[in-house]
């Protein structure tokens, strides 16, 4: 998967990226999207709202969750649950998977 991660007006340090790598690197193994891009920024005068945004494409869909807190790991921690949610009901209703077995009540017989 290619992972574009853009920190804007030096928002976030080196740890912060290596953190969404990883992050991604997991969803990936799990759900196997074509790329993501992530945009990390503060906003307001003093920058005190940190605001991630998260795009992640399969083929024909993109799923997109933008957040806003007062620190970049809760903003980041939500919006990456958000995309894995969207990624989860996605693989649930588009991608077959093995038959799944039901139970059946096992029959007593008369004595």
């Amino acid at each position: 998967m290619k992972v574009q991660v853009a920190i804007r007006h030096e928002s976030a340090d080196g740890k912060i990226k290596t953190f969404v790598e990883e992050e991604l690197e997991r969803i990936n193994k799990k759900y196997h999207p074509d790329s993501a891009e992530v945009v990390i920024d503060h906003e307001g005068p003093t920058g005190y709202i940190k605001t991630v945004e998260i795009n992640v494409y399969v083929p024909g869909e993109t799923f997109h969750s933008k957040e806003r807190s007062d620190d970049i790991h809760k903003s980041l921690d939500i919006a990456i649950k958000a995309i894995e949610k969207q990624l989860q009901r996605y693989k649930e209703l588009h991608i077959p998977g093995p038959a799944k077995k039901h139970k059946h009540p096992i029959e007593e017989e008369e004595v």
